[in-house]
């Protein structure tokens, strides 16, 4: 009895077979990571904002509209639109573009801030 108590114990359950896929590794199973982690709903204006570019923006370049329409709702006003970019560029996470329309605020998203060359 205390044999079969310990074969059960010890064999997998058919379920776990079920899920478990031996030819991927399993980062390529899960997909991809997000490099940051995504920002908490109460955290600081200036982590959504990261976190947003990093892991939901699709493109190399972000604009001021389009953090505007699309960005985290915190950060909407062209008044912290401008100063969050300013904190992120000082800190390396955004590097200013020249845009075609002069009055136009473009910069190229910076995903891994140790790996980047200038």
């Amino acid at each position: 009895m205390a044999k079969d108590i310990f074969d059960r114990l010890s064999a997998p359950a058919p379920r776990q077979l079920e899920n478990q896929q031996f030819d991927e590794p399993e980062l390529i199973r899960r997909g991809p990571q997000p490099i940051i982690p995504p920002a908490h709903p109460r955290s600081l204006p200036s982590e959504k904002l990261l976190s947003w570019m990093v892991n939901h923006w699709g493109k190399p370049t972000v604009t001021a509209r389009d953090i505007s329409a699309y960005g985290p709702n915190c950060v909407r006003d062209p008044a912290d639109i401008m100063s969050l970019t300013k904190a992120l560029v000082q800190y390396g996470w955004l590097i200013p573009v020249r845009a075609w329309r002069r009055d136009m605020k473009k910069w190229r998203i910076v995903r891994e801030p140790g790996k980047e060359m200038v």
